[in-house]
């Protein structure tokens, strides 16, 4: 097992062991301050387009940072896997972000976002209500993530889609990852393709 693997699996089972009520009460608190940060620029009048996650597992549940953002009137928007377009380097799928309305925002996590490996049509998403947003757009973006370290280095899942995605945000953009301390460790193993986040909030 390489570096990253045993790092990833040594991060999932630290994560996965946090009590359940302990999980939704520091998700709150990572919520909160994630707020508090994110929507200060939305003072200045203009609309913020804002990139979240659904909650898979034993993840920071960012439910009241959505809520929080919604009530902004933000651009809320979810990854989604989508067929590749491209058809390159063989994958036949990628990593796609696109906004949910506020009032499509429990249909689409009936039957789309509860899914998150699942390969969406893009026009069966449109149909949902659900419009495609590009990475230029964001002015926030809230990375899940396995591990991480005091350099704001990441360790992911190991499909790379955030790799792909991250190099595309404006230099502007808060890119802030999100984890429980227990998932801290010395360092995370990384390669030269892997960009350090902004930050990272830890609950």
């Amino acid at each position: 097992m390489d570096a990253k693997a045993t790092a990833r699996k040594r991060a999932l089972a630290a994560r996965d062991a946090i009590p359940a009520a302990d999980r939704a009460a520091r998700s709150q608190d990572v919520c909160q301050r994630l707020a508090n940060q994110v929507l200060r620029s939305a003072a200045y009048g203009s609309a913020l387009t804002v990139a979240v996650y659904a909650a898979m597992r034993s993840e920071v549940d960012l439910g009241a940072f959505i809520r929080a953002l919604y009530a902004a009137n933000a651009q809320v928007c979810f990854p989604v896997m989508v067929p590749n377009p491209q058809q390159n380097a063989g994958e036949r799928s990628v990593m796609a972000f696109f906004s949910v309305p506020e009032g499509r925002y429990a249909t689409a996590r009936a039957t789309v976002l509860r899914y998150p490996l699942r390969v969406f049509d893009p026009a069966a998403l449109a149909q949902l209500g659900l419009a495609p947003v590009e990475p230029s757009a964001f002015d926030a973006v809230a990375v899940p993530l396995v591990a991480f370290d005091d350099a704001n280095r990441r360790l992911g899942y190991g499909g790379g889609n955030y790799d792909r995605f991250l190099p595309h945000l404006r230099k502007s953009c808060q890119v802030i990852g999100v984890a429980f301390r227990e998932q801290r460790m010395p360092r995370v193993p990384c390669e030269p393709h892997d960009l350090p986040l902004d930050s990272v909030m830890v609950g």
